[in-house]
């Protein structure tokens, strides 16, 4: 048995040194074995179950090592089953019949997650546990592996009760332990058992106890012992994982150290697995604290696990998704689309390359299919979107209910289908696109966190759909889903904050619609209430914030629009409250400019009607100068007529509140700017900027790139992304730009009026044939303003 553990180890090595060439060599050992077999079954019973044995273990290894069917394993498995039943207990290799179908099994469990296989795996330990006494070192080995195969169990059955029972079998081994070997094993098993209960119960207290003991295991070890290596790494996963919970830097980087030593001293057997655990401590330092260069160097990582690997070992697909994933990431916090599309083509790989029913499969397929519809909503591409469908699909076709992952593929294959209703507004994509959310939601674990995603997309599947059938029980059944969604989130979770959003959203339609008429007031109470939420738990300066005022100003205006007329009083605090509101969505600077002019001409609307004549002439007249920096690129065709009534609209009540203080001048200057702006905007040219870009290209160019990169809306992601105060210091400085830009354009010689409005005196001028008359009319008056060269 000695020479066989010696062999294969040899055999190992070799095929990490030499690859995909090795693969004749352990099929010219099978074949060797399977001769030798036979002839050796009639002469000495020992010596051929010793045979069969070592052709189980060749099987065995084959299949750890190619990517492959399940036949070598199988073989293996049948084998190991048959020793176990014939050797008798009294022989000395039923032990290692006992354990080899163990380990075969357990084999077959990690490479298709069949709980079936670790529960065979587990009783084997039983087996041994009960065969062999206490003291015995087979009966050491089983308890400390059965406890492992406990633990595991455990958790795919979510039944943490008996994670106690797997601690006092390891506790009573330590009493017994005979050298200093064993204990350091019972201490590695006790700390691996720790972070299982960590990740099963979310104990802090638990994750130190792994630590604990995984650091007083490593610090007993012989300076040369094999075992080093796997303390260090698993050292470092733990680490790793408390660094998360408390952000602590020390933890991250002690999870770092501990991953690059234990690749110091890797066999080239375990190089791969090395170069991932170190990938793994830097993916967390970069979540914990938001440093690209930590997961451009996790990605390196994940390309040596990959290149330390052969191209036919069956792990491969898996790191290949890793890296995929690593790029994906990148993708996300540059933008830089590069990353996106060699993440799409390594995960294409990873799929052609996986076998058909391994456990992996339908996770990378997911992952394929997530990553094109990310580039689908870029690009508009449609044939990545169909690709989508079809990936998530297969996914989907070889998931069962009980995988984990069942609902997150589910649930990609239904924001695909969501995706091409919106574009074809082909009706079976939708009912098939709300059909599997709906499953996503009842196959995902009631009350998780997790939970919310899938009834987010349900619900904005049921809205796409009403707005194409405008069947009203689509619209409340999507805001029952949100509302359920927003239920699984605590207060200050900013995808809450983004749910009630939506939510507000969908209720403004309810209390629109005429069937819904006996519910308006309940339903314009609770958006009014989203609103308010999403204004009260999101920061000052947070992307979003101009956004959810705007709709909370807007909520608190249609109130007074169903209160009792009697009660003037009330109605007029109310506008107010609007007024000001708007005013506060208007003042942030880094809001997309279209959403500040909305906010603006609203103010300014509601100040007039509270005869607050001077408050709405400023907030007015700063709004029509906004539209100057409006970029007629960033508008289509109708949207720029849309916005075009808005700004006549926005420049005659500025003139209107003007007037009404006494100073019709400036009422005219900015009726007359409106009229300018509209022009260039309905002509998409303005006589500014083509003298600029005759006489300066460059500042031309400067000054119509920064204009449309601020009239662009902003980008703004579902999670907790660290980028959004990045955002805001972004549109900050480009506005401030922005005007710095305009300052330097008006020192030009001839360009001192460079989009500056027409003042009173460049109007009167006009006058001088004759007195001229300007009309400027809003919904409660009508003003006519008569220019002669000295007054108006």
């Amino acid at each position: 048995m000695h020479k066989r553990a010696n062999l294969l180890k040899a055999l190992s090595e070799y095929y990490y040194v030499k690859g995909v060439g090795s693969r004749n060599v352990f099929e010219e050992v099978i074949k060797t074995a399977r001769k030798t077999v036979p002839s050796s079954e009639n002469k000495n019973e020992h010596r051929h179950n010793a045979l069969r044995a070592c052709l189980a273990s060749f099987l065995g290894l084959y299949f750890e090592c190619f990517s492959s069917g399940d036949e070598h394993i199988n073989e293996a498995i049948l084998i190991g089953e048959d020793l176990v039943n014939k050797v008798p207990r009294s022989d000395s290799i039923y032990v290692i019949c006992l354990f080899d179908l163990a380990q075969h099994l357990r084999n077959r469990y990690e490479r298709h997650d069949r709980r079936t296989d670790l529960e065979a795996a587990e009783n084997c330990y039983k087996t041994a546990i009960a065969v062999f006494p206490p003291g015995n070192s087979w009966h050491f080995v089983a308890v400390r592996m059965s406890a492992v195969d406990t633990v595991i169990l455990a958790g795919a059955a979510n039944r943490s009760e008996v994670l106690e029972d797997a601690l006092h079998a390891l506790l009573s081994l330590e009493p017994n332990a005979k050298n200093n070997l064993e204990l350091i094993k019972i201490w590695y098993t006790k700390s691996r058992l720790y972070e299982y209960k960590y990740e099963m119960l979310s104990a802090v207290d638990d994750l130190n106890t792994a630590i604990e003991w995984a650091d007083k295991g490593f610090h007993l070890l012989p300076h040369k012992s094999s075992l080093r290596g796997e303390f260090l790494l698993l050292l470092s996963c733990v680490l790793a994982t408390r660094a998360k919970v408390r952000s602590s830097m020390a933890d991250i980087d002690a999870a770092t150290d501990c991953a690059k030593r234990a690749l110091e001293i890797a066999a080239p057997a375990e190089q791969s697995s090395s170069y991932d655990n170190l990938a793994k401590a830097l993916d967390t330092k970069f979540k914990v604290f938001d440093r690209l260069e930590d997961l451009k160097e996790s990605l390196e990582a994940r390309r040596n696990a990959v290149k330390h690997l052969p191209a036919d070992h069956w792990d491969r697909p898996v790191k290949l998704h890793r890296i995929a994933g690593n790029l994906l990431n990148l993708f996300k916090e540059t933008g830089e689309i590069m990353y996106l599309n060699e993440s799409i083509v390594l995960t294409r790989e990873a799929v052609n390359s996986i076998g058909k029913m391994e456990a992996d499969r339908p996770i990378i397929l997911d992952g394929l299919s997530q990553s094109l519809q990310m580039r689908s909503q870029l690009t508009g591409n449609s044939q990545d979107l169909d690709e989508s469908i079809i990936a998530s699909e297969a996914a989907v076709a070889i998931l069962s209910v009980a995988r984990p992952h069942t609902a997150v593929c589910i649930h990609t294959l239904s924001k695909g289908l969501w995706m091409r209703f919106d574009r074809t507004r082909n009706i079976a994509d939708s009912d098939r696109a709300i059909a599997s959310a709906s499953e996503a939601v009842s196959v995902a674990i009631e009350g998780s966190v997790s939970i919310a995603p899938y009834l987010n997309t349900l619900s904005g599947c049921l809205a796409s759909r009403y707005h194409v059938m405008g069947d009203l029980r689509d619209l409340e059944l999507s805001a029952e889903s949100l509302r359920k969604a927003i239920a699984n989130f605590p207060v200050s979770n900013k995808k809450r904050i983004l749910y009630l959003a939506n939510l507000g959203s969908l209720l403004r339609k309810m209390y629109s619609h005429p069937s819904s008429e006996d519910k308006w007031f309940a339903h314009l109470q609770e958006a009014c209430d989203c609103a308010m939420q999403c204004v009260q738990n999101t920061p000052e300066d947070h992307p979003e914030m101009a956004s959810y005022l705007l709709s909370l100003a807007e909520r608190l205006f249609d109130i007074t629009l169903i209160m009792d007329e009697t009660d003037k009083a009330k109605i007029l605090i109310m506008r107010k409250l609007a007024a000001s509101t708007f005013e506060r969505a208007f003042r942030k600077t880094y809001a997309p400019i279209l959403n500040r002019i909305r906010a603006g001409r609203s103010a300014g609307n509601l100040l007039l009607e509270t005869e607050d004549c001077q408050a709405a002439s400023t907030i007015l007249s700063e709004t029509v100068g906004l539209f100057r920096q409006v970029s007629p690129l960033s508008l289509e065709y109708n949207d720029r007529q849309r916005r075009l009534r808005g700004l006549s609209e926005i420049s005659s009540l500025a003139c209107a509140a003007f007037v009404e203080l006494g100073n019709p001048e400036a009422g005219l200057e900015i009726l007359e700017a409106g009229r300018d702006i509209m022009t260039s905007i309905a002509m998409g040219y303005s006589t500014d900027l083509s003298r600029l870009k005759d006489t300066d290209p460059k500042l031309h160019s400067q000054y119509v790139s920064l204009r449309e990169a601020i009239s662009q809306p902003s980008q703004v992601g579902e999670g907790d992304s660290p980028h959004e105060q990045d955002l805001v210091t972004r549109r900050n400085a480009q506005a401030e730009e922005f005007g710095q830009l305009e300052q330097l354009i008006c020192s030009l010689p001839g360009f001192d009026r460079f989009n500056q409005r027409p003042s009173s005196e460049d109007l009167r001028r006009l006058a001088y044939r004759g007195p001229l008359v300007s009309f400027c009319t809003i919904d409660h008056r009508c003003d006519a303003m008569i220019v002669t060269t000295t007054r108006i």
